[in-house]
């Protein structure tokens, strides 16, 4: 039967080790953050790197692309020209030929302007604002509410 007057027995060595091992608990918690901190500095590092030389590669791609399409439109102009056309009929028809492309490309950006202007999600914040959702902006794979 236990004693009343006895104080209960408090644990100096159990209480270090819970101490040590909250401790050493806190330090590889510290440890695992900055070892994720840096590896998400080298691949950030790594990314702009690899950013840095696909852009590079575009503008050369690029430069290459208008050195062929200009190579394509005088052979065009020689062309012309040598079937019997004047060189100002030739490059004429080669003016109007791009002319023609730059409209057809400005036609496809002007085309696709909506799409940059998030026209369902300005619906659906503007609907939410006023306290009602747009029907037509909820998705057609919504679960059944049972």
């Amino acid at each position: 039967m236990p004693n009343s007057t006895t104080k209960p027995h408090f644990d100096h060595r159990a209480a270090q080790s819970f101490s040590l091992r909250f401790a050493n608990t806190w330090l590889n918690l510290k440890n695992l953050v900055r070892d994720h901190a840096q590896l998400a500095l080298l691949e950030v590092q790594r990314a702009s790197l690899s950013f840095a030389k696909i852009v590079a590669a575009a503008v050369i791609i690029a430069v290459l692309v208008v050195t062929a399409w200009m190579g394509l439109v005088a052979a065009l102009i020689v062309w012309i020209a040598g079937a019997g056309a004047s060189w100002q009929v030739a490059i004429l028809l080669a003016a109007l030929l791009n002319l023609v492309g730059a409209g057809a490309l400005a036609w496809y950006i002007k085309s696709t302007l909506p799409e940059l202007l998030f026209a369902a999600t300005l619906r659906q914040l503007r609907a939410d604002r006023a306290g009602e959702a747009d029907p037509d902006d909820v998705p057609d794979h919504e679960p059944a509410k049972a």
